[in-house]
């Protein structure tokens, strides 16, 4: 009698403990689990970004490990006896329960083809695409991604610092984010002129035009070919308050004043967006543009500039970090630090730092960006989306065949 009263507390206890273990130990540990490694791997990309960020600033070359894989296996086990006597009162049935967790995380260096593809790539027409249509705060977009634009220079550590043409660079983000946020800035792929009316030709036209085209061709190769437009251009049209405003956008860019006006009476600028290595050598003329050359900046440039925005202790102003500090145009040298850190700024402190967004531990000192230090916010946050921009494949354009430019 006693054997079967201790078989059946004992199956009883198995039965009850593997019953709470298969009902709710999986949800509850995925509930725990999932959000932790969420948090951990989040923190630990913003401050691999840091701290590549700060050794640009003592030129040293960055690493960024890419997380490749996380896996989480679980082992529950349930161990149980009973103890019996001949008093009945002090039976005892002992359960022993164990819980182990074992990790997997892969780690990959980038390296070799892909981080020239993503990191020393310029940044392409399509990529900043995405970021304008995604509505990323225009001036933080322009002032980290553009490196010149008409004749305006951005400012760089491989160029001297000239404060006048600096400003001149920051004016004209500054009245585009303006622009862009009250709705008269508008950037869009268009379809050359001469392609968007072949498509607006019938069918029987086209054929027609072949056969001739297919006469003519002797004669095409005695003259001198024009540059052919390569697929849909990057148009930017900017609609205006009044003239002067106009005119101050013109002087900026450096390009002739020739507005269009609308039948509201408010001008408009309409310029073709050419890469400064393609202008002469791949697009045609287009009356109804002002051809505005730029380059984009590769994504080491971009470290390479906001690094300008990490503070320097005091007493190691040495050769590690002196030679970060560009020329003037008399050939002295300047620190480009009180000239970015109004836009970015990463502060040093000598131990860690309280009320930090975050904060890496380098050399003998903890650098940081202050969590009340709104806009370094932004701009971290939208580094950290361009990284990740830079490793996917953008989305294919959508041409847009006009712009509200006409009369």
């Amino acid at each position: 009698m006693r054997s079967r009263r201790a078989r059946w507390g004992l199956g009883c206890l198995l039965a009850a403990s593997l019953g709470v273990a298969g009902c709710g130990l999986g949800p509850a540990t995925m509930r725990v689990n999932r959000l932790d490694y969420n948090i951990t791997a989040q923190r630990s990309n913003s401050e691999q970004l840091l701290l590549n960020l700060v050794r640009m600033k003592y030129l040293e070359h960055p690493l960024f490990m890419q997380v490749g894989t996380i896996a989480s296996s679980f082992s529950y086990s349930v161990s149980a006896g009973a103890i019996f006597n001949t008093n009945p009162a002090t039976q005892q049935f002992p359960l022993g329960t164990t819980l182990s967790e074992t990790p997997t995380v892969t780690y990959t260096p980038m390296d070799g083809q892909k981080y020239t593809q993503e990191i020393l790539s310029e940044i392409d027409g399509q990529r900043f695409m995405v970021l304008f249509r995604a509505n990323t705060h225009l001036e933080i977009l322009l002032r980290c991604v553009l490196d010149r634009v008409g004749q305006l220079e951005n400012q760089s550590p491989n160029r001297p610092i000239n404060p006048q043409r600096l400003e001149a660079f920051r004016r004209f983000c500054h009245l585009a984010s303006l622009m862009r946020t009250r709705g008269d800035l508008d950037i869009a792929h268009v379809v050359p002129e001469e392609k968007a009316k072949e498509k607006e030709k019938p069918k029987q036209e086209k054929a027609k035009a072949k056969g001739a085209d297919k006469a003519k061709e002797p004669a095409k190769e005695e003259a001198k070919e024009e540059p052919k437009d390569k697929g849909p251009q990057l148009v930017m049209a900017l609609r205006f308050v009044g003239a002067q405003e106009a005119q101050e956008m013109a002087g900026l860019l450096g390009v002739p004043y020739r507005p269009l006006r609308l039948k509201s009476g408010q001008e408009i600028l309409a310029f073709r967006l050419i890469e400064t290595s393609l202008l002469g050598d791949t697009f045609g003329r287009d009356h109804r543009y002002v051809d505005l050359p730029f380059r984009m900046r590769s994504m080491r440039e971009v470290l390479d500039y906001l690094g300008q925005g990490v503070e320097v202790p005091p007493g190691q102003q040495g050769a590690s970090a002196a030679s970060q500090v560009p020329l003037d145009h008399g050939g002295q040298m300047v620190d480009p630090y009180p000239y970015i850190k109004d836009f970015f700024e990463v502060r040093y402190a000598d131990h860690r730092p309280a009320g930090a967004m975050v904060s890496v531990p380098y050399r003998d000192g903890w650098y940081y960006i202050a969590d009340s230090d709104l806009r370094s916010k932004l701009v971290f946050s939208f580094l950290s989306t361009l990284l990740a921009l830079q490793s996917g494949n953008p989305p294919a354009h959508a041409p847009l065949l006009t712009l509200p430019i006409g009369g």
